[in-house]
């Protein structure tokens, strides 16, 4: 990601030696998975590759439990998701464990990591389509 306006999306270090992995999102209201934008994206006619908008392809409950899920992973570093998208699988953790839906490892402190606002830390861009997984 980022190619396409001159510098790569990735941070050094990212993508090498098979412990980093892109994953679409799980949407509602579209015909499949497949890796694509679950929320608006443009800025009047720029492509602000973030969510400017609420994501409303987004299916929060099942991309939470998913996320949850790999916390059970003892190598798990961390995992990016979009800014707008974060609260919302946040919430949805904390509910899912809440109601027993989740427990142990998954309810444990989820190593999530995502920018609200450009804060320089590499999360604020190219997540709105899908999150990346890093393992140690």
């Amino acid at each position: 990601p980022g190619e396409s306006i001159g510098r790569p999306g990735h941070p050094e270090g990212t993508h090498t030696n098979g412990y980093d992995i892109d994953l679409a999102y799980y949407q509602s209201g579209t015909a499949d998975n497949r890796a694509r934008p679950v929320c608006e994206h443009y800025d009047g006619s720029s492509d602000a590759y973030h969510c400017v908008g609420q994501p409303t392809e987004l299916d929060p409950w099942r991309t939470a439990m998913f996320i949850a899920t790999l916390n059970h992973h003892s190598g798990l570093r961390v995992i990016g998701v979009d800014g707008r998208i974060g609260p919302m699988v946040v919430m949805a953790i904390e509910t899912l464990c809440e109601d027993g839906w989740l427990d142990g490892e998954a309810c444990a402190r989820v190593p999530l990591a995502y920018e609200q606002t450009d804060q320089g830390y590499g999360w604020f861009r190219f997540h709105h389509h899908h999150f990346h997984v890093s393992f140690e």
